[in-house]
């Protein structure tokens, strides 16, 4: 559903509001090294210390996160940039007209992360994808069994605004849980 589309949905004729995990990929891989983001760097995780933050170049680098941590190698990595900025040119028609140096950029977020840049071309994504399932499948259970209608897209929940305390404490409760069980998995492996 985009966006422009999910503020316009109604439960029971209710208005809704629309919450997500900000950088989850990138806490999620701090977790595996035993890191809370939030203490280790915190701030926006889609920001670069030389570049002007901006939503585009915020978004471009969400491109950039999945595709690194779902490639072997550098090569694979830029492909898959390149890709993506091919098929939306509206949205990532900026980097060719700038001129940006997509490696360049690759290097400069994987050194943003320093702790966690032995995921970068590591293939582990789909492992990601995995615990962040678990993550909205702890959200989707306890707010069902509130009572409370929820919808979700990736790691965003919608639901009414008068129910937006319980999905925040939800939430909250989530991420604590799935990032242990994160932690007892890496153990064990």
């Amino acid at each position: 559903v985009p966006k422009q589309w999910r503020e316009l949905i109604r439960i029971e004729d209710e208005q809704t509001i629309e919450w997500d995990y900000s950088g989850l990929h990138i806490i999620l891989l701090y977790a595996l090294k035993g890191l809370d983001y939030w203490e280790a760097g915190g701030g926006d995780p889609y920001e670069l210390p030389d570049k002007e933050p901006s939503e585009r170049l915020r978004r471009l680098l969400k491109v950039v996160l999945l595709v690194a941590i779902n490639a072997q190698d550098m090569a694979k990595t830029l492909g898959g940039i390149n890709w993506h900025i091919n098929q939306d040119l509206e949205e990532y028609g900026w980097v060719r007209e700038e001129d940006i140096d997509i490696e360049e950029l690759v290097d400069e977020f994987a050194e943003r992360h320093q702790p966690i840049k032995e995921y970068f071309f590591s293939r582990m994504g789909v492992r990601l994808q995995n615990f962040d399932s678990r993550i909205a499948e702890l959200v989707i259970n306890e707010l069902t069994a509130m009572g409370v209608p929820c919808l979700t897209i990736h790691d965003s929940f919608i639901t009414t605004r008068q129910e937006e305390q319980h999905l925040e404490t939800a939430m909250g409760r989530a991420i604590v849980r799935g990032v242990q069980e994160i932690l007892e998995k890496k153990a064990v492996s």
